[in-house]
């Protein structure tokens, strides 16, 4: 890559403009003819902008890109190992990220920053990241080169995963399965929890996502991960609630609750709060069930995703116990917070329930209008056990008001869709 193109992608990287860069320094029309290639930049200029943008002056003007494949391949393998990455390192793989580097360091650039993007809930440039690597990776061959393949499909997998892209993310983690050999790592422990993760998203019946999350939980024991420990037992809790197995689910939060520093785990406290919540909605018991919803959202306030699934239990228990001031008030909430946020299954699954508002009221006209909206975006995101689920709902409405052309169309949608999520599943029977 050529300089100019190298200061520029920093820049942009940093998140300034041209006028923050060169505050001090020089005029914009000087930076805008270097970054357009007009002119060479000076070395005052050089070492004035890497001190500005946080990186080695080596690094901006060094254009022999082989002699930093031992430099990446380094951070890389500290990453891996323990997620550490200074911001200068970080820059340096930006500036990489678009070089013409063997296969193996790639898989390095964009198997660290991706996942690290993702770790830092920006999905912005997680996806850059992402659609680079597609253009500059082989589409073929990469098992070739199973360590870094590994972390790159793994990366990969959280990228889709955290889109809500839940066949996709199984994929990816599909694939890095068949090339690990360890069995008894972390990262198999990882593999093996990203997968539970997923199979729970993409199958009713909670079996397999629970056999994989046991797994995981082994390994985690034996390699005394205490936080992935709490995570996992958290995630088995929700697998047990979705097939009602509520005592079951209740003994995992607790034990999850009782391994909690509460000084360091406000999130990890919220999330089991939410699934106590969910448990006592399944049971029914709709008091208790509300207050750990309430108390999950003190812990969650700033966490835009966490917060629509709290208020989602919300909205729902109201919407049972005919209490419209609530709801109206809480799916007002939730619905500016998907409509703001990049994931797909929590949109569908917030405008479900403003359909269903509309179906309350009698208003039918905007009930199949927002139904039939839902259905093309889940289905355009892949989301295949929300299609089938709303496909079969507004089937049924159409069946009950004699619009049989319309519910014999819903209807089939639905028995398409469930025929692929079981050729999905036929892959995957055993664990």
């Amino acid at each position: 890559m050529f300089l100019a193109e190298r200061i520029r992608q920093l820049r942009i990287h940093k998140g300034m403009n041209q006028s923050e860069l060169v505050e001090g320094i020089c005029s914009i029309t000087y930076l805008s003819r270097i970054e357009n290639g007009k002119i060479k930049p000076s070395r005052q200029f050089l070492e004035k902008i890497s001190v500005k943008l946080d990186i080695d002056l080596r690094y901006l003007i060094e254009t022999d890109t082989l002699s930093f494949e031992s430099t990446i391949q380094d951070i890389s393998n500290r990453y891996r190992l323990n997620n550490s990455i200074t911001d200068k390192e970080v820059s340096l793989l930006e500036i990489h990220s678009v070089e013409m580097h063997s296969v193996p360091t790639l898989l390095q650039i964009y198997g660290v920053l991706i996942h690290f993007y993702i770790r830092n809930q920006d999905l912005k440039n997680a996806e850059r990241h992402f659609e680079k690597s597609l253009k500059l990776l082989p589409d073929r061959g990469l098992e070739y080169y199973p360590e870094d393949s590994i972390f790159y499909f793994m990366a990969c997998g959280n990228y889709y995963y955290n889109k809500q892209n839940f066949n996709k993310a199984d994929e990816y983690y599909t694939n890095a399965d068949k090339l690990l050999d360890e069995e008894e790592g972390i990262q198999r422990a990882n593999l093996y929890y990203n997968l539970s993760l997923v199979k729970q998203r993409l199958s009713k019946n909670q079996q397999v996502s629970r056999q994989y999350s046991l797994k995981a939980y082994e390994l985690y024991n034996k390699l005394n991960y205490s936080s992935n420990i709490i995570s996992v037992l958290i995630t088995l809790g929700v697998q047990y609630h979705l097939d009602n197995m509520f005592e079951e689910a209740k003994k995992c939060l607790e034990k999850a609750e009782g391994l909690i520093d509460l000084a360091d785990s406000k999130s990890l406290l919220g999330m089991i709060k939410y699934n106590y919540g969910r448990i006592y909605q399944g049971m029914k018991e709709f008091d208790k069930a509300i207050t750990y919803f309430e108390e999950s959202l003190k812990f969650n306030n700033n966490n835009g995703k966490e917060k629509v699934y709290s208020l989602r239990g919300l909205i729902e228990i109201y919407s049972e116990l005919k209490d419209w001031n609530q709801v109206n008030k809480l799916l007002s909430e939730a619905i500016q917070i998907v409509d703001n946020l990049n994931l797909s299954y929590l949109y569908v699954e917030i405008h479900g329930l403003v359909a269903e508002l509309f179906k309350i009221r009698g208003d039918d006209y905007n009930y199949e209008k927002e139904m039939q909206q839902i259905i093309l975006f889940a289905q355009e995101n892949n989301q295949l056990l929300l299609v089938k689920k709303h496909s079969i709902n507004l089937a049924n409405h159409y069946f009950n008001v004699n619009a049989y052309k319309m519910a014999a169309k819903y209807y089939q949608k639905a028995l398409r869709i469930e025929t692929k999520i079981s050729e999905n599943q036929d892959q995957y029977v055993s664990v």
